[in-house]
């Protein structure tokens, strides 16, 4: 698997790639990921730039279910380029695609997509729309702007996306008032491992109401959540220990293996120690 680093090199990102090769620090790609964005630190998990002077070799790439949705724009070369939103995944994408010049993603965290693409989150479960079809002639001309500084400015292409979605939250946030119980649901389902019905009682609704306003705003219902945040654990835990799985489906969260194993073959299509075995995903390519 290619080495990777985040590149200290001044100059743009292409710069700094070509820097980092002179140092011995990457073979191929540079990967730089980024802090929360200031303003958007409520809904933007985290923002993933990927520069790849020598493209076009085959890589491994893998979605894991884990809540979140994802702006991504992608340049294929000679001009060409797409700019889509994906919703969040229920099953696991596996596929091997050329690697491609330039990508940009940025990572919402679970909920934090809703208030930019005008509709509910669960009509993209699964599913990938190009930009310009949810904000139309804004989208498209965020398009063309990426496209124009690909090359020759990779920075400037997350500098433009983040002003847009900055620019899209300031004046026309698609923002109910049942969003913001949503993600607060959220935290109480993954940080603190409450039930549907404690976490409905903390925040003063209906079981009903959460399911319908969780639904909508993460993309997915607050039980498949939590058993995806669950079965996230297990899965750092299989990717960084060397302990056996029934301890880790302890450690996790999980009642007994069986259910860890049920989970890993509903939302990772492949039993827990298959998944253990298969070699790791290219950078940028797990879905963080």
């Amino acid at each position: 698997m290619e080495e990777t680093a985040k590149i200290e090199c001044a100059g743009s990102l292409l710069d700094g790639w070509k820097c980092a090769a002179r140092l011995g620090l990457v073979s191929q790609t540079a990967f730089e990921p980024t802090s929360p964005v200031s303003g958007l630190d409520r809904f933007v998990e985290r923002v993933h730039v990927v520069a790849t002077e020598s493209y076009g070799d085959p890589r491994r790439i893998e979605y894991l279910p884990d809540g979140t949705a994802s702006l991504l724009f992608r340049y294929f070369g000679a001009g060409k380029g797409d700019l889509s939103v994906r919703g969040p995944y229920t099953r696991a994408l596996y596929k091997t695609a050329a690697s491609i010049p330039l990508s940009v993603r940025v990572v919402f965290a679970p909920g934090g997509a809703y208030p930019f693409f005008g509709l509910p989150v669960d009509a993209l479960q699964n599913d990938i729309v190009l930009l310009e079809d949810l904000w139309g002639d804004r989208g498209r001309k965020l398009l063309d702007r990426a496209l124009s500084n690909a090359e020759r400015d990779p920075e400037a292409v997350r500098r433009d996306i983040i002003a847009a979605l900055t620019a899209r939250m300031r004046t026309n946030p698609f923002e109910p008032a049942a969003a913001s119980v949503a993600r607060a649901a959220v935290h109480l389902i993954a940080d603190r491992g409450q039930t549907i019905r404690q976490v409905a009682a903390t925040l003063g609704i209906s079981p009903r109401h959460l399911r319908r306003a969780f639904t909508a705003t993460v993309g997915v219902s607050p039980k498949v959540y939590a058993r995806m945040a669950r079965f996230q654990r297990a899965v750092e835990l299989g990717r960084h220990s060397t302990d056996d799985w029934s301890e880790i489906a302890q450690h996790a969260g999980y009642f007994d293996q069986s259910h860890l194993n049920a989970d890993f073959h509903e939302f990772a299509r492949v039993s827990p120690a298959t998944f253990r075995r298969a070699p790791g995903p290219g950078p940028l390519q797990t879905s963080p």
